[in-house]
Parts: C-alpha cells; sequence; structure tokens
C-alpha cells in the first residue's frame, strides 16, 4: 500500500500481500517535517504545485536533505493568499515548516483563492514533498510538491464563521 493510498484512507487489498521493504523504506529515518499529516477518508484531490524551482533549498532543507531514491514524504501545508501579487491577483502562496514552496497553479488559485480569503487564517491540508533523490554526482533530482485538498464543494460546506471546521487535527 503506497503513501497516497494510506493518505486517503485506503484500506490495503486482504489478497494482495505487503510490498517487500524497498531502499525508499529505509531512507525513511532522516527527518519528516514537523507538520505530520492527518489521516482521514475525506475525498481529496492531487494538485502540483508550480514554481518549485525557485525554492529547492527550501524544500532541501525541509525533507532533510536528498535520498537515494525519489521520495514520497508527507507533511503539511499551508495555502496563503497573495493579492498583491504583481503577476496573479489571484495567487495563492504555498508553504511548508513556514518556509515557501511555491505557488498554486493559475487554475487552482482562481478556484482555491476566493475559499482562502474568506478564511481568517490561512487553509492547512496534506501534502507531499517527492522526487529529491541523488543517486550520483550527475544523477540529482529536483523537489517538487503534491498538495490533497478537499474539494471546493467540501470546503465550501465546511466554513463557518471564517474557519474552515473540516481541517482539525486528532
Amino acid at each position: 500500500m503506497g503513501i497516497l493510498d494510506r493518505l486517503l484512507g485506503r484500506k490495503p487489498s486482504s489478497t494482495t500481500p505487503a510490498p517487500a521493504p524497498t531502499a525508499k523504506a529505509a531512507s525513511s529515518t532522516t527527518p519528516v517535517p514537523p507538520e505530520a499529516p492527518r489521516r482521514d477518508s475525506r475525498p481529496r484531490q492531487t494538485f502540483p504545485v508550480v514554481g518549485e524551482s525557485h525554492y529547492q533549498g527550501a524544500l532541501l532543507s525541509i525533507a532533510g536533505g536528498y535520498s537515494p531514491e525519489s521520495m514520497d514524504r508527507p507533511c503539511r501545508a499551508r495555502l496563503v493568499p497573495e493579492p498583491t501579487n504583481a503577476q496573479d491577483p489571484n495567487a495563492v502562496i504555498v508553504q511548508v515548516a513556514g518556509r515557501t514552496v511555491g505557488y498554486l497553479s493559475a487554475a487552482s488559485a482562481a478556484k482555491y483563492g476566493a475559499i482562502t480569503e474568506q478564511l481568517r487564517e490561512p487553509l492547512e491540508c496534506d501534502a507531499i514533498i517527492v522526487g529529491g533523490w541523488r543517486k550520483s554526482r550527475d544523477d540529482i533530482g529536483s523537489f517538487g510538491v503534491r498538495l490533497l485538498l478537499p474539494s471546493i464543494t467540501l470546503l465550501r460546506g465546511q466554513i463557518i464563521d471564517g474557519r474552515w471546521t473540516g481541517d482539525t487535527r486528532p
């Protein structure tokens, strides 16, 4: 069962044997960002973050360094509206561990930006840091970030008095 299956609350099939440990599992001893993800079964959509190439230093630090294989490191992300952005007044910054790691795409920001502006505090969601391998001096993979966001309909239905009531941690 993969990390995405666990994050989305999917149950392992009883007929499928558990996968054997891999080199990825061995790299799990590296530090995980302090914002551990929630484990629940709410329907969520996966969104890529854009502009991560400008924030590789922050992602390297947050991820705790490169790994021998591509990583899928769970973390928490914060979405912060940036209405003063000269390129896009709907821009939404993505932060992990208090550091900017990219932006929502223009299409996603148009949908989620209005929701984030209704909230008194930034919207938080589960995320996965991906990539970040270093197999040799010449084989280094960039980091990326994928967000696991609730649907717009679910978000709208759970905003009460300027707060999203659906994203509480256990």
